[in-house]
């Protein structure tokens, strides 16, 4: 066998393994190109037949198209660039003319074809300016093949820029679509069995554009036709295309049946394409495989499928450094995924890092608002809403940056609303403002601030008597009357622990009328307590509609402390904000709660001398044959407390009158019948 013969044969087996062993073909297209290349060097010094290196011109050609074709395949994208360095140095370098002749001819359609080929890889590496270059060689190759009035490759080369211009950084939506119709238009109808393949793809890149317009309408249309052209095409790239489209069209499909239909017929493709598509063989069909079935897994709630698909997807781009599938969509997938699984630190750990690199003025990828909604979400999960609202705002920011629709920033001005409730339902709304602005809230000092402590009697026996869900609905009807007393009063709830119920007056706001605002919160919350006690009470008896209540209510008897003094408050924690206070006022009452008797309200000296000294402090009932003393922890002398027993005059009217109307509207009954028995 000649040497010719040899190269020929090389080549012949690495056409036949192109589609089995991609190794074995690059191999031999290698073999092929190495022994071309010599032999053109040495008949380049034939004198005899100066046009015999030709006979190895085009077999030279040949192999630098199977092995860009064939490291593509396999992910290997710098081969690919530095196989098509070659091939455009033997037309510019003028050592490489020498060695190949100084008259070589290049085949131009396999010229065209390597320029197509190297442009798409090209617009796979996502860094430095390749995207540019990328779509100068679609340029190229599309002239190439006009000049040659070849449809399928005028189409092909269409279908690839327009995917570039659709995946670019710029996100350049109108020519990725005119050149979709270009290369639809140049196919013409009817569409030939050998055309299928190009129409099916541009079809479904047509859905994919117009989905992105939120056109689903036309977005199904095109990816009908998709399915159409692909159903003849027994190979895993396009199956994939019919795997997109079915997805698609699955997540419009309102109709149960059709739906299941679809979900029948998409899970179907996805098996035979499992079987197809191998990751040694062909890198590209693989990772998109994986990225499609982990968004299916996803739309179906499989979120632990969906987050082992998409973490297997995005190490073998990492590793290849491929970005086929957009880096975002498939880590977004991740990071949703662990949101919803509760791993909300591992989801943030992922991603946070990434985005706030991220100058959303300049980013041009519309996956980032999936990004941005999905880590808000883990910020929610860990209670971190100063972050969340961060992360809201960014999202805002894109919106009016990219000048993304109405609707869409409707929807982010909501969100950011919603976190910022959230922050001033959890804190006060001066501190929750301040961390807003500031990102920090710094402690402060108090001389003087009234606190209150309360907590149920004999609680641990209770708990241990029901459900700790029959608990917790105990707990949410006294706490949330309670929460609704103390707007009433200007005082600020700052926390529960377990059945105490921590509140402060004058805090964060100084106010001169601190414990006499506290004193009546005070009794509100006492007389709260026996209402609805006397609910519970008279309910049990009850066998008609208000039945319902029974199960909920359950009577408790309270202790109440207060002591003014000095205290600190601020912001404890990073991650879970909570303002809390500390200090000697809130040590005392804490302790004055415990030393008092139930269904009674004890305040400390200091307290009534506040209240003694104020102008209104003819309103409040002093008991003094109820004064008792207490040992306090750290203190030196024991602490003499009252019992308030009541108010005066139109001042508890007042009370009685707004703690009625907050329970009335709490359970949407009448308490009439039961105010008259306590």
């Amino acid at each position: 066998m000649n040497v010719l013969a040899e190269i020929k044969e090389h080549l012949l087996e690495a056409e036949e393994k192109s589609t089995s062993d991609i190794n074995r073909s690059i191999e031999c297209a290698m073999l092929a190109k190495e022994k071309a290349t010599s032999n053109f060097v040495r008949e380049s010094r034939n004198k005899k037949d100066p046009n015999s290196r030709r006979h190895y011109l085009e077999p030279w050609q040949k192999s630098l198209y199977y092995l860009i074709i064939g490291n593509l395949q396999l992910g290997d994208l710098q081969k690919v660039i530095d196989f098509h360095k070659e091939f455009e140095s033997v037309l510019s370098d003028e050592v490489a003319k020498f060695k190949l002749g100084k008259d070589i001819i290049i085949d131009d359609v396999i010229k065209a074809n390597l320029l197509r080929i190297s442009a798409y890889a090209y617009s796979m590496i996502p860094e430095g300016n390749h995207e540019l270059i990328a779509k100068e060689l679609g340029d190229e190759a599309l002239k190439i093949y006009d000049i040659l009035n070849d449809k399928i490759g005028i189409a092909k080369t269409c279908n690839a820029l327009g995917s570039i211009y659709l995946n670019s950084s710029k996100k350049e939506y109108y020519s990725a679509y005119h050149f979709f119709i270009d290369g639809l238009v140049k196919l013409g109808k009817p569409i030939k069995p050998k055309e299928k393949e190009i129409a099916s793809r541009v079809n479904n890149n047509l859905a994919l554009l117009f989905q992105q317009f939120q056109n689903y309408e036309k977005a199904e249309d095109y990816s009908v036709k998709a399915i159409e052209f692909s159903e003849e095409l027994y190979n895993a790239p396009f199956r994939m295309v019919q795997a997109a489209s079915y997805f698609l069209n699955l997540s419009e499909k309102k109709n149960k049946e059709e739906k299941k239909l679809l979900e029948k017929q998409l899970e179907e493709v996805f098996d035979i394409i499992e079987i197809m598509v191998n990751p040694e063989i062909n890198i590209i069909d693989y990772t998109e495989f994986l990225y499609l079935k982990a968004s299916y897994k996803f739309e179906k709630k499989q979120y632990s499928e969906a987050y082992k698909l998409a973490v297997n997807c995005f190490e073998i781009l990492e590793e290849f450094n491929i970005q086929t599938v957009n880096y975002h969509s498939i880590k977004c997938i991740i990071c949703a995924s662990l949101v919803e699984l509760n791993k909300h630190e591992e989801a943030i750990n992922l991603y946070e890092e990434d985005i706030r690199k991220i100058n959303v003025n300049e980013y041009k990828d519309h996956a980032i608002i999936s990004v941005f909604k999905v880590i808000q979400d883990a910020y929610v999960g860990q209670n971190d809403f100063l972050k969340a609202l961060w992360a809201s705002k960014q999202l805002a920011n894109y919106l009016i940056s990219q000048k993304i629709t109405l609707a869409s920033n409707n929807v982010s001005n909501i969100q950011i609303k919603g976190l910022r409730d959230i922050l001033f339902n959890i804190m006060p709304y001066k501190i929750a403002l301040e961390l807003i602005e500031t990102e920090e809230v710094k402690p402060q000092k108090y001389k003087s601030a009234t606190v209150i402590f309360t907590d149920f009697v004999g609680f641990s026996h209770i708990a241990k008597e029901l459900k700790a869900s029959q608990l917790l609905e105990q707990l949410e009807v006294y706490f949330g009357i309670y929460d609704k007393i103390i707007g009433v009063f200007g005082v600020e709830k700052i926390k529960t622990i377990g059945d105490a119920y921590l509140i402060a007056s004058g805090v964060p706001e100084e106010n001169k009328q601190h414990a006499q605002n506290a004193v009546k919160t005070a009794i509100a919350i006492l007389y709260a307590t026996k209402l609805i006690a006397a609910i519970s009470v008279i309910y049990q008896i009850n066998e008609g509609k208000e039945n319902r209540i029974r199960k909920v209510l359950k009577p408790f008897d309270i202790r109440i402390g207060i002591h003014s003094g000095k205290l600190v408050a601020g912001m404890a924690g990073v991650k879970n904000y909570a303002y809390d206070i500390w200090g000697e006022a809130v040590n005392r009452a804490a302790r004055i709660e415990q030393g008092g008797e139930k269904n009674k309200i004890f305040i400390s000296s200091k307290t009534k001398d506040l209240l003694v000294g104020n102008v209104l402090a003819k309103e409040f009932f002093i008991n003094e044959e109820e004064e008792k003393s207490i040992k306090a922890k750290n203190y030196k002398q024991e602490l003499i407390i009252h019992n308030i027993s009541d108010m005066r005059g139109s001042a508890i009217k007042e009370i009685k009158e707004s703690v009625v109307k907050i329970i009335e509207n709490f359970f949407s009954i009448s308490l009439e019948i039961i105010i008259k028995t306590i």
